[in-house]
């Protein structure tokens, strides 16, 4: 087992680049980018901001900033055609050149300069391909930045019982199956082994998962540094991805367990279908008598309707 201490080290601007996807979240990006500046150092050689296609000014305010010369290394990639979170993940570290990558999202506020020590960490573990870190919220609560590998009942059961019984619940100390991206400081060395994401399969949802059972399956390790805190807030700066959340999680969790545990496919699919028809029952009984909305209703009956197709929306 590797020692959970952070190594010290000596580090220069050109040993880490940050990857930040955008779309539509100016207020947030912006908070992002600030934090990033103002209290990280040394400053970072690059900082790659990956805009998806923004209508709300976030590109342009980018461009301003990059152009200014009070913000060394900032840069703006604006691809052809809409990436999704994954394809905006794989075209940010394609584009860096620094041997070590923190994706960054819009709704992450750097609070010191503690990222940097997962470079010295990842340095004296080459076992260990990414880190994460403590994460809390903008009123200083702790919340998730990691979990075990998804498991067949967790996902018969649904995410509110199984985060209720602790079924995906993270191993203590350093070491686990999944550190989520927000942040999560990689090396670019053991991803050139192991791949980028699957941005096909996963384009949104589950790719953070499905990646991290990739480096596991290639035998590197996840780690997360309890000690460095980021905050990871949105608060009510919902993404695009938000609103249509739980028929991805569908989709792509099915998508995990074809490619990872195909075997439990079969039953996966009959005991979803049953899970859908009972909660249909019951939230239409207490819809009926005003108990719940009628957007909890619609959102299981497009369950229904997909899971025919693996829960892929009408083309």
């Amino acid at each position: 087992m590797l020692d959970a201490s952070v190594p010290e080290g000596s580090v220069s601007p050109d040993d880490l680049a940050f990857v930040v996807n955008s779309y539509n979240r100016r207020v947030l990006l912006e908070r992002a980018i600030v934090s990033l500046y103002e209290r990280l150092r040394p400053l970072p050689g690059e900082v790659i901001v990956v805009d998806d296609g923004s209508t709300d000014g976030s590109a342009e305010l980018i461009e301003r900033w990059a152009a200014d010369g009070r913000h060394p290394g900032l840069r703006l990639m604006r691809p052809q055609r809409k990436l999704g979170f994954a394809g905006g993940v794989n075209a940010g570290i394609s584009s860096a050149r620094a041997p070590y990558v923190c994706l960054f999202e819009t709704d992450n506020v750097a609070l010191d300069a503690g990222i940097w020590r997962a470079v010295g960490y990842l340095r004296a573990y080459s076992r260990v391909a990414a880190v994460g870190f403590r994460v809390t919220t903008v009123d200083g609560r702790t919340a998730g930045n990691s979990m075990s590998f998804p498991s067949p009942l967790a996902f018969v059961l649904g995410q509110q019982i199984s985060a209720r019984l602790g079924l995906e619940r993270p191993t203590p100390g350093p070491r686990r199956d999944v550190v989520f991206t927000s942040p999560l400081v990689l090396s670019r060395a053991a991803i050139a082994q192991v791949g980028l994401m699957n941005d096909v399969a996963f384009p949104f949802s589950d790719s953070d998962i499905d990646w991290c059972r990739r480096i596991h399956d290639a035998g590197f390790e996840m780690h997360v540094i309890e000690d460095v805190s980021v905050v990871h807030d949105q608060g009510d700066q919902k993404s695009e991805f938000s609103r249509k959340r739980t028929l991805d999680y569908h989709r792509a969790r099915l998508a995990y367990f074809k490619l990872h545990e195909p075997r439990t496919v079969p039953w996966l699919r009959a005991a979803l279908l049953a899970r859908h028809v009972g909660e249909l029952v019951l939230l239409g009984s207490a819809r009926a008598v005003g108990v719940v909305g009628s957007d909890r209703v619609q959102t299981r009956l497009s369950l229904l309707r997909t899971w025919h197709r693996d829960y892929e929306p009408t083309p």
